[in-house]
């Protein structure tokens, strides 16, 4: 039986792990029939992928939910007078072990495939000195080169924002909470600016993660005026994406502010979100979203096309096939975080704060 933790609007619990667990099975749906046409599926697959057709906006509500995540790291930060180095420290190892794990894997994928496919060894590694150092730090945007795995796109500006946040917390020592709130509403204009550089690049989805932040400092602060001034936020913001829905944000924006407003709204909620069946179901999903996000991709794209040289798309038995490549997509996921994202996260955490927490998801 699993502890049930205390509940309350700082807390990541099951709120944020049933969102995680949701916006990366529905990235997994869409990529698992993405590639393949519509046409040349069986009618319940072509169904299923029509309802998974805009799964890829799972990583923006990813990075709201990562929003409200950081918001209480940097709260707890600065309660304890934290240095700007252990921040940054902790957060790099919440990235890149995980992700060094799952880049192994899909090079040592893409080699084992060269058997049945018509390239070089040499074509399935990265490009040098540039294409290794960019795949091993997330530097491929900064240095134009290809990625190894493709989703690590989302984790350069992850990265991106939590440099951010580190100069926020460098700031908070001198400037109230409520400027720089004010300060991050500002910075989401910059896209408006029109003028961009490999250095502002993360900018252009700073105002997905920052929807997070705000509703996180809504549902702390006890003052009415944050809770005003998250509302006008929120609505500024919208209004934009709607407004000029290619060049500011759109579609993805808009779910990162749908997603921020729902974990504001069951920010009181935390215990009947964990009573229910469902979505404790995708809180468990979420409780290993990140390495399910980093290997489902590796695995899906060559069991599938692998798959398509035996069973057409168009034959029912190939339900069967979709169902196993989905099966593996989160064993591989789930096998992930037990081997090194979990054992990785309690060593940070324990190095952060010995004193034992109840669930290893509960801190972000």
């Amino acid at each position: 039986m699993v502890n049930q933790p205390a509940v309350g609007p700082a807390n990541r619990l099951w709120t944020i792990d049933a969102a995680r667990g949701l916006a990366s099975s529905w990235v997994l749906l869409f990529h698992s029939l993405s590639a393949i046409p519509s046409d040349t599926l069986y009618p319940i697959l072509g169904l299923v992928q029509r309802f998974a057709q805009y799964g890829w906006l799972g990583v923006h509500m990813f990075f709201a939910i990562s929003g409200w995540c950081i918001a209480q790291r940097l709260a707890g930060g600065w309660r304890r007078r934290e240095p700007v180095q252990v921040f940054l420290r902790e957060r790099a190892l919440r990235i890149y072990p995980t992700y060094w794990a799952a880049l192994g894997l899909a090079l040592a994928l893409r080699l084992a495939a060269v058997p049945f496919n018509t390239t070089r060894f040499a074509a399935n590694l990265p490009s040098g000195p540039r294409g290794w150092m960019a795949d091993l730090f997330l530097l491929n945007p900064y240095l134009k080169t290809p990625a190894t795995l493709i989703v690590s796109w989302s984790l350069v500006y992850e990265l991106g924002f939590y440099l951010l946040a580190a100069g926020a917390l460098i700031l908070r020592r001198r400037v109230p909470a409520g400027t720089l709130a004010l300060i991050g509403l500002l910075v989401c204009l910059w896209p408006l600016a029109g003028w961009q550089s490999r250095l502002t690049y993360v900018l252009g989805l700073w105002p997905d993660f920052f929807v997070g932040v705000l509703v996180w400092w809504a549902a702390r602060s006890p003052t009415p005026r944050s809770k005003y001034f998250a509302a006008t936020g929120l609505a500024l913001l919208t209004l934009l994406a709607l407004g000029r829905p290619g060049g500011y944000g759109g579609q993805g924006l808009l779910t990162a502010i749908a997603t921020a407003v729902a974990l504001w709204a069951l920010s009181g909620q935390d215990g009947r979100v964990g009573a229910n069946p469902f979505l404790r179901k995708l809180a468990w999903v979420g409780g290993f979203s990140y390495s399910l996000y980093l290997i489902h991709l590796p695995l899906l794209s060559p069991f599938m096309n692998l798959a398509q040289r035996w069973v057409s798309p168009r034959h029912a038995l190939f339900c069967l096939v979709w169902l196993a490549a989905v099966l593996l997509a989160f064993t591989g996921g789930w096998l992930l975080n037990r081997l090194v994202e979990a054992p990785v996260e309690r060593w940070r955490k324990q190095a952060r704060n010995p004193i034992p927490v109840q669930s290893p998801n509960a801190t972000a």
